[in-house]
């Protein structure tokens, strides 16, 4: 798929910087980094943030996650015309990479992609 897409960045699902700070480490990023030495595609972590805490996801429903996911990120960098590559850990509903995709490509980007390690059930 990389060489079908051929993405230039590879950018992970955000945390929130207080729950980065408790666990001590962003899933998405480490999947990012080894694929990016596996791939040679550079790993951006400055072009989105999450700025503000949200409820975790893994209980609510697909419209309250989206509800929950409003106003949640941000971009800060600068993804004109980038083919992008998300990187996330589960994907359930889409709700977060649908939220991502569209701020990203609002923003410019030409691109946007999506890789998770695993589906969740939404049960």
């Amino acid at each position: 798929m990389l060489a079908l897409w051929k993405p230039q960045i590879i950018i992970p699902v955000p945390l929130h910087r207080r729950k980065q700070r408790i666990r001590g480490f962003n899933q998405a990023e480490l999947l990012a980094k080894e694929l990016s030495r596996y791939a040679g595609i550079p790993v951006d972590t400055a072009i989105l943030k999450k700025c503000h805490a949200t409820r975790s996801q893994k209980k609510l429903d697909a419209a309250e996650r989206k509800k929950n996911l409003q106003k949640a990120f941000q971009v800060v960098g600068n993804p004109a015309g980038m083919r992008i590559l998300l990187i996330d850990d589960v994907y359930t509903t889409g709700s977060t990479m649908d939220v991502l995709a569209k701020l990203l490509l609002e923003k410019g980007a030409s691109h946007v992609y999506f890789l998770t390690l695993c589906i969740g059930n939404n049960r």
